[in-house]
C-alpha cells in the first residue's frame, strides 16, 4: 500500500509542477496574444507579473519578458 501511495503521491507533484511552470498552458493561436511587458532585463519575476497583469504565462526571451495570454475568450459551446 505504501509503494502505491508514494506513486501517486510523485505523480501529483509531477502534475502541480507542470501546471505552475505553464507547461500545460498553451491557448488556440486564433485566441492566443504576446506582449513584451519589459525588456530591460528579464528575471523571476516574469511569470508572476504577466499573471498578475493579463492571466497569461510569462516568459524570458533574452532579456524581454514575454507575456502569452488569451486575449479573446473561444466561443462557448450551447
Amino acid at each position: 500500500m505504501r509503494t502505491s501511495h508514494g506513486a501517486l503521491l510523485a505523480v501529483a507533484m509531477v502534475v502541480m509542477a507542470m501546471l505552475s511552470t505553464g507547461i500545460c498552458t498553451e491557448f488556440p493561436p486564433e485566441y492566443a496574444c504576446s506582449k513584451i511587458l519589459y525588456s530591460s532585463g528579464c528575471d523571476d519575476r516574469c511569470p508572476d507579473e504577466c499573471f498578475s497583469q493579463l492571466k497569461g504565462d510569462g516568459l524570458c526571451i533574452g532579456e524581454a519578458c514575454q507575456c502569452s495570454y488569451l486575449c479573446r475568450p473561444p466561443p462557448s459551446d450551447i
